[in-house]
């Protein structure tokens, strides 16, 4: 087998197998009912009345509602540093995460216990880090109950189980054409992206995978 196509294989095969395990009913299998997701934002206003944090943080909230399960709570704080007692607390974070090649700069984004620094990092990594936040991989014996193929043939095809949602992430767009699991490890199928969604019955397309661009 080609190195392409095997390269293919393995990342759609991860990439579906993320997307099966992130969608509702993974969510109500590990995640404690009511859960709540804290988030904190930390900017410099560009002018003393400026609105710029909190604009950027309706952006920051669209990208969260994009990935959160129904029923799903979260809360994002507003911080702006010129605000003295917010100011030391950014000092904190700075003191925690420097080092000699890094030195935290706002804007930064605080998603449950990790911290995005700067713009393309908030805005690379938030739906996936928000995702990541709320739910846990499962055990192979969960993910054979769950989407009801077992690790290594995970696929959006053939998944009785109601609870479960398919999602395709737009990384996948930049293949002509992909080979997706067909149940088992040994088995794959030849499709374009258009035949992909439509087989997969898939619930849209998201953009969660990192480093790809």
């Amino acid at each position: 087998m080609k190195k392409g196509r095997v390269q293919k294989l393995w990342l759609l095969q991860v990439l579906l197998m993320f997307a099966v395990l992130t969608s509702g009913g993974g969510a109500q299998s590990q995640q404690p009912q009511n859960q709540k997701l804290y988030m904190e934002y930390y900017y410099v206003p560009a002018c003393e009345n400026c609105e710029d944090g909190p604009g950027y943080a309706a952006i920051l909230e669209g990208m969260v509602d994009d990935v959160m399960e129904r029923g799903t709570d979260y809360e994002l704080e507003v911080k702006s540093l010129a605000d003295q007692e917010v100011y030391a607390q950014f000092q904190e974070i700075v003191e925690t995460y420097q080092t000699d090649d890094f030195y935290p700069t706002p804007p930064v984004l605080k998603i449950g216990s990790e911290y995005l620094f700067g713009e393309d990092q908030i805005e690379a990594k938030t739906r996936s880090t928000a995702i990541a936040q709320l739910n846990a991989m499962l055990t192979p014996e969960q993910v054979l109950d769950f989407p009801g193929h077992a690790v290594g043939g995970v696929c959006p095809f053939g998944i009785d189980n109601p609870a479960v949602t398919t999602y395709l992430d737009v990384s996948l767009r930049r293949f002509d054409t992909v080979y997706p699991a067909a149940g088992n490890a040994a088995s794959a199928v030849r499709l374009n992206c258009e035949e992909l969604f439509a087989l997969s019955n898939s619930a849209g397309w998201i953009d969660v995978c990192k480093n790809w661009h």
